[in-house]
């Protein structure tokens, strides 16, 4: 996974990005983190529901929203192979984006001291996100060697630890202002953005010297896309019921 394989016979194949897709994905995470932080300031007032609700609502469409900038940021991937998805890790990948967002934003809303409940619910954020990114790296199915960038991969995982603490500390702040709300959701944007992309850049592909491939690059994800463009519906579904419950 983090080691390159024998180049006497293994060759690397150039990977090529669509900018437009990543512009994509990156307007995903973005009204992905508009709709999370929406969510927790309604959990702030009184409502309808119990404060639990809206922080598993919260939470989970913070999770959905890291997971689908990952695999819309993988719709951008052509290479010269034909590519497939295991739909159960690809899933299953979801959950610790899930259940670092639920630690973390229950973390916050805690008696513990500032400095230090902010400080391990941005790790525990920045590690839920590194997981899932690994994990939904496994799902890719194709017929290569696929290096990872171990550095690059932590350089990675710092940045989101330093965009997460600014968030949290944000948030977590009662007289936090406009400004302040709008900074917490461009950093929480960045976070995801800065695990998913530096993590392509650091994904090398090789394959057997003689081996075969294609003219042009072939994926298989309707079933992830059609799943993502129905999970963004009802996020801006939950985002307006959030004006009126």
């Amino acid at each position: 996974m983090f080691t390159p394989p024998d180049y006497q016979q293994y060759v690397e194949i150039p990977s090529t990005y669509s900018i437009g897709i990543l512009l994509l994905s990156l307007l995903v995470i973005g009204f992905t983190s508009y709709t999370t932080l929406s969510l927790y300031d309604r959990m702030q007032k009184p409502s309808f529901f119990k404060r639990e609700i809206w922080l598993i609502l919260a939470s989970l469409a913070m999770g959905f929203g890291i997971w689908a900038t990952h695999f819309v940021s993988m719709n951008s991937l052509s290479l010269p192979l034909d590519m497939h998805v295991n739909y159960m890790t690809s899933f299953l990948s979801m959950l610790p984006a899930i259940i670092a967002s639920f630690l973390a934003f229950q973390l916050i809303q805690g008696p513990m001291k500032p400095n230090w409940k902010y400080t391990i619910a941005a790790v525990l954020f920045a590690e839920g996100m590194t997981a899932m990114h690994v994990l939904g790296m496994q799902s890719m199915e194709v017929e290569a060697v696929v290096q990872h960038d171990w550095q690059l991969l932590l350089v990675a995982n710092v940045i989101v630890g330093l965009f997460s603490y600014i968030t949290f500390r944000l948030i977590g702040n009662p007289k936090n202002t406009t400004a302040g709300k709008w900074i917490a959701i461009l950093c929480l944007t960045l976070a995801p953005a800065a695990m998913h992309y530096l993590g392509l850049l650091g994904t090398r592909y090789y394959i057997k010297n003689g081996q075969p491939f294609m003219d042009q690059a072939v994926n298989h994800m309707l079933l992830l896309n059609s799943v993502i463009g129905v999970g963004v519906g009802v996020l801006l579904v939950v985002m307006l019921l959030t004006t009126y419950i």
